[in-house]
């Protein structure tokens, strides 16, 4: 399971498809039920498959464990985050780790990138805007007493 629970998104989505089924009477329009697949890899595809091609509005939902059981959050606007692919490779100059001084260290120059990145949100985006940079994975070296030349 991924952590934030597929089982659990499909259960509320299933909830929400029976309860608009028993007031359906009561409903104007066209109702669509969207789960998006594989957000977590970020190949949930919906919007260039055009899913929302038509829709007026849209209620999101997601599971959000911090939450006190029975209770509900409901935000307007932006909640949560979206996931993008970003790929950096860094070439430098590799050799032995005794030759430092003869090297350009791919690994310390991906280690400060991600160190820099970071300040993006604090310094370049509105605090009162949503915003997250996370580098959840780093490719580095291909021995431990080698510098890397590459940074994958």
């Amino acid at each position: 399971m991924y952590a934030c629970g597929h089982d659990t998104h499909t259960a509320m989505l299933l909830t929400v498809a029976k309860t608009l089924y028993s007031i359906r009477e009561q409903l104007k329009g066209n109702v669509r039920l969207v789960f998006q697949p594989a957000e977590e890899i970020a190949q949930g595809r919906g919007i260039e498959q055009s899913v929302l091609k038509g829709v007026d509005s849209a209620f999101g939902m997601h599971i959000w464990s911090q939450m006190p059981v029975g209770k509900v959050s409901c935000v307007v606007g932006s909640s949560f985050a979206s996931a993008d692919l970003l790929t950096v490779k860094f070439k430098g100059r590799g050799d032995h780790s005794s030759m430092l001084h003869e090297t350009v260290d791919a690994v310390m120059v991906a280690s400060a990138f991600v160190m820099n990145v970071q300040s993006i949100v604090s310094r370049e985006i509105s605090p009162l805007d949503p915003a997250v940079v996370t580098i959840g994975r780093m490719d580095v070296g291909t021995r431990f007493n080698v510098i890397s030349e590459k940074q994958f």
